[in-house]
């Protein structure tokens, strides 16, 4: 897998997910890991600090923990506003549809 492209990857988790009835979602990963998780504003003057404590409200943040928090937030928001994803592929949120 580690010669894989992007492409295939995705490719490769879409046809999976099909064969188990798993519906994927794609989501904007732009900015996730400098956006604070609480107040929602992006603090623009990161470089390369694994935390940080957000200007605007003060919460202390783990880049890849805020990161994470924050995809999962645009992966409810996409689930519930617009539940068909029509825009090009960024990052993959796995939803695993109910089985009676």
């Amino acid at each position: 897998m580690n010669s894989w492209c992007f492409r295939e990857i995705q490719r490769q988790i879409e046809y999976k997910a099909a064969w188990e009835g798993i519906r994927v979602v794609y989501v904007r990963a732009a900015n996730t890991s400098r956006t604070c998780s609480k107040c929602r504003s992006i603090n623009k003057n990161l470089t390369y600090e694994r935390a940080w404590t957000c200007p605007n409200c003060g919460a202390r943040h783990d880049r890849d923990l805020n990161a994470a928090l924050n995809i999962m937030s645009r992966y409810l928001e996409a689930a519930v506003v617009r539940p068909s994803d029509e825009g090009p592929p960024r990052e993959a949120m796995v939803l695993r549809d109910a089985v009676s």
